[in-house]
């Protein structure tokens, strides 16, 4: 995927959840965003160099990925 339809990609998330995404890393070959939502976070990554989208979701519900 190239870095610009990746970018393109964060938005168009955006405006379908509704929420404005924090911006972790933004530069001219890295971008970083986290959208927190309601039961963790998504987290995701455009790389221009490899050419990638990388999506982690994280949840904050007790007992999964979250020690009680």
């Amino acid at each position: 995927m190239s870095f610009e339809r990746c970018v393109a990609t964060i938005q168009l998330t955006a405006t379908k959840l509704g929420i404005t995404p924090v911006n972790i890393v933004e530069t001219s070959t890295l971008r970083m965003v986290r959208f927190p939502v309601s039961d963790g976070s998504m987290l995701v990554t455009c790389s221009k160099p490899d050419a990638k989208m990388v999506i982690v979701q994280t949840s904050n519900v007790c007992g999964v990925e979250v020690k009680c």
